[in-house]
């Protein structure tokens, strides 16, 4: 009796399996993307609510400026009181934002109608 690697059709042609055919013409999915990386995040409880993602965006003042996905916030250096602030597009702090005196990472202070403390963090 014939093995199965030797079968043929009546063409004349080998016979494979119709699956193992199919695997072979099958096309490999794309490999899915590399994790989204940000600058920093910004976490706590806030009114307005300004958690979330933020990346560099271009430089305010010749110091650097980062934006929120939503582009609703921003994280930007304040030269005239040498402060970190989050609030809405620079050079906005009006009704209110939050700052920090030191570097750009850690717990900031709520000024204006801004509540709450958020944190930023790099990721």
């Amino acid at each position: 009796m014939p093995t199965r690697s030797s079968w043929k059709h009546a063409t004349g042609l080998p016979l494979t399996s119709s699956s193992l055919r199919n695997r072979q013409d099958r096309e490999t999915p794309p490999a899915p993307p590399p994790p989204a990386v940000h600058d920093y995040e910004v976490t706590g409880t806030l009114a307005p609510d300004a958690t979330g993602y933020y990346d560099r965006g271009p430089d305010y003042a010749g110091y650097p400026y980062y934006e929120h996905a939503a582009g609703t916030f921003c994280i930007w250096w304040f030269p005239r009181s040498s402060q970190w602030t989050l609030s809405t597009k620079p050079p906005n702090r009006s009704p209110g934002y939050w700052y920090r005196n030191a570097q750009i990472t850690g717990d900031y202070m709520a000024a204006g109608t801004y509540t709450g403390t958020p944190t930023v963090i790099a990721p």
